[in-house]
């Protein structure tokens, strides 16, 4: 039987050891990392969790050998982006593509440049890995389509911790 802590096959090694490796970076109690198996044992999420309450937090989802998911948000506004589609890769990509886009994104929330607006029907998230990469998904709940909203507004999410953004600019020239 799998321990709390312990992951299911190489994808899962793999995206949790992407995610130490990132922790590894960052100043000490700025973040937190949590691996979750679900009732499933072929299912589980990783996650960093920031200690800064106004940051997102980052997550990874993996079935069997497959990544299956990543997202950020907070509990009530959390979006996923399904992989490879929505991460923009084709299906043929391998694991370490997945990996790459998953740094840069992961490096673009500690960084802050992450925000859920919420339009009138739906609710959009977005992550400003750069100028030219930028990744959004949007979610069109039920209650969207029922009860519009009025007032259209965004959540820009905060950076883990001051200086994040020179971070995230010296991380991509970091071996992983």
């Amino acid at each position: 039987m799998k321990q709390p802590n312990e992951v299911a096959g190489p994808t899962g090694s793999r995206v949790a050891g992407l995610f130490q490796h990132i922790l590894d970076t960052l100043p000490i109690g700025c973040a937190s990392l949590r691996i979750e198996p679900a009732k499933d044992p072929e299912i589980f999420s990783v996650s960093l969790i920031p200690s800064n309450e106004r940051s997102a937090e980052f997550s990874a989802t993996v079935t069997g050998d497959d990544l299956d998911s990543v997202g950020f948000g907070k509990k009530l506004t959390f979006t996923q982006f399904e992989c490879p589609w929505e991460i923009g890769l084709p299906r043929s990509a391998g694991l370490d593509q997945h990996l790459d886009v998953i740094a840069k994104m992961c490096v673009a929330v500690i960084a802050g440049r992450s925000e859920h607006r919420f339009e009138r029907r739906s609710t959009r998230g977005v992550i400003h890995v750069s100028e030219k990469e930028v990744y959004q998904v949007g979610d069109a709940g039920i209650i969207g389509l029922i009860w519009p909203r009025r007032n259209l507004r965004s959540v820009r999410y905060a950076p883990y911790f001051p200086g994040a953004e020179s971070h995230a600019q010296s991380f991509s020239r970091l071996s992983l």
